[in-house]
């Protein structure tokens, strides 16, 4: 289990760098990562790549076994480093960086006002108007525990597939 923790910490840190990154190189060009939709996230291909070589490196290492178990718990604390990583990055970027945070309700607020019939129609206006009532109190907090929260469920789907595909068992 120290080796799988291992070869996922080890990952785990190089990918957040990249996340980070990626995530400071958007906000900077103006497009703001918090209003890009989850499926099309660059989290999908970033966390692919780094779980199949983590899962990979572990399996290599232990001459070509990866349990399905083994798998998921590298996963899990691949995608739990990571995310850790990356929301603690986002705090303290969001805190030093406070327009960060504003941008990201001035855009979600004039998002939710563009589209506010159709958004009324999905969800009703009692819940509309209470988001919108709450957007202004976000807080670089809430966009950490959102980025970390969306990173583990993608890593739990990303976790069931790669470690169906690189499962190897003895032969006995």
């Amino acid at each position: 289990m120290k080796l799988l923790i291992k070869f996922a910490l080890r990952h785990a840190l190089a990918g957040s760098a990249v996340g980070f990154l990626v995530l400071v190189m958007l906000y900077l060009l103006g497009r703001h990562p918090f209003l890009i939709p989850v499926i099309f996230d660059f989290r999908w291909l970033l966390l692919s790549c780094l779980l199949f070589l983590a899962l990979r490196s572990f399996r290599d290492s232990r001459q070509g076994i990866l349990f399905f178990w083994q798998g998921m718990a590298g996963g899990f604390f691949l995608h739990l480093f990571y995310g850790m990583a990356v929301s603690i990055a986002i705090l303290l970027f969001g805190i030093f960086q406070p327009d960060f945070v504003n941008s990201y309700v001035n855009a979600l607020t004039l998002q939710f006002q563009k589209n506010e019939k159709v958004i009324i129609e999905r969800v009703g206006s009692e819940v509309f108007h209470q988001q919108l009532a709450k957007l202004p109190h976000t807080a670089a907090f809430d966009l950490a525990s959102d980025y970390f929260l969306k990173s583990m469920l993608i890593g739990l789907f990303l976790s069931l597939i790669f470690s169906v595909i690189l499962r190897k068992q003895p032969k006995f």
